[in-house]
C-alpha cells in the first residue's frame, strides 16, 4: 500500500503470473542510439538529447535510479519516477504518445521492435528498453513489473503487460491487425497469458540474445528520435 500525498500508480492491466526471465549483462554502448542501455557511441550520440548526448545546446538530462526489481515501491518512488518522466518528456499518459518497453537483451524482442517499426508508418509509438532509466521509471510510475518477465505497453496512463501488451499494440496498427487483436483479446486471459509466459520464459533459449547493436543499423533519423536509451 502506498502512503503520502502522491497517489498510487494506475492499476496495471495484469494477466497473471509467470516465470521471471533471467537478467542478462547488457552492453553500455550502441553504434547508433538504439540497442544499448547505459549509453551511446558514434556521431549520433552528440545530437540525440533522448539518449543523453552532450552535443549542441541541449541541457543535461536528469538522472534517475529505479528501485531494485521486486522491492517495495513507496509513494516517494512513484513521485520521483513521474517527475523524471515529465522532465524527459516521455509519453504514456493520457493524450501522450504510447510507450513500448521491451527487453533490450532479447533476440525475439529485438525482432519484434523491428517489425513494429516497419508497421508503425505514422510514428505512433515511442520506445525504451526495460533495462534503462526511462524503462525503469515508467514501470514504477505506471505500476508495472520491472523484472523482465513481460514487455510493458503504456497508453492513456495504463500499463498493459503479458499478452495484453502486444495485442493492444496491434490494435493501434492496420484495420486488419486491429480486428485480429480485438478477436484475440476476447479469448480467455489465462490461455493467452499461459502461451505468453511459456514463450517469455524460454525466449533466450529459443531466439537468442541481442548482441548490443540491436535495431541500430535499421533506424532512420526519425525513428531514432522516438527511442529513449539511457
Amino acid at each position: 500500500m502506498f502512503h503520502g500525498s502522491p497517489p498510487p500508480p494506475p492499476p496495471v492491466a495484469d494477466g497473471g503470473g509467470g516465470s521471471p526471465a533471467p537478467r542478462l549483462p547488457w552492453p553500455t554502448t550502441c553504434i547508433y542510439v538504439v540497442g544499448g542501455v547505459g549509453g551511446v557511441s558514434g556521431s549520433s550520440a552528440a545530437n540525440d538529447t533522448r539518449s543523453g548526448g552532450s552535443g549542441g545546446h541541449a541541457p543535461p538530462l536528469p538522472s534517475y535510479s529505479p528501485p531494485p526489481p521486486g522491492a517495495r515501491r513507496t509513494s516517494a518512488d512513484v513521485a520521483a519516477a513521474r517527475a523524471y518522466l515529465a522532465a524527459r518528456g516521455v509519453g504514456g499518459a493520457a493524450g501522450e504518445p504510447p510507450l513500448v518497453l521491451y527487453d533490450g537483451a532479447c533476440g525475439l524482442c529485438d525482432g519484434a521492435v523491428r517489425a513494429l517499426l516497419a508497421a508503425d508508418r505514422e510514428g505512433v509509438f515511442t520506445y525504451a528498453p526495460l533495462q534503462g532509466s526511462v524503462g525503469g521509471a515508467a514501470c514504477v510510475a505506471y505500476g508495472a513489473p520491472s523484472d523482465l518477465s513481460t514487455m510493458v505497453y503504456v497508453e492513456g496512463g495504463t500499463a498493459y503487460i503479458r499478452s495484453d501488451a502486444p495485442l493492444r499494440i496491434a490494435a493501434r496498427l492496420s484495420p486488419a491487425a486491429r480486428l485480429a487483436a480485438v478477436a484475440a483479446l476476447s479469448a480467455p486471459r489465462r490461455l493467452r497469458d499461459g502461451a505468453y509466459n511459456t514463450v517469455a520464459a524460454n525466449r533466450y533459449d529459443w531466439f537468442g540474445t541481442s548482441t548490443g547493436e540491436g535495431v541500430c543499423g535499421v533506424l532512420t533519423p526519425e525513428q531514432r528520435a522516438r527511442f529513449y536509451l539511457d
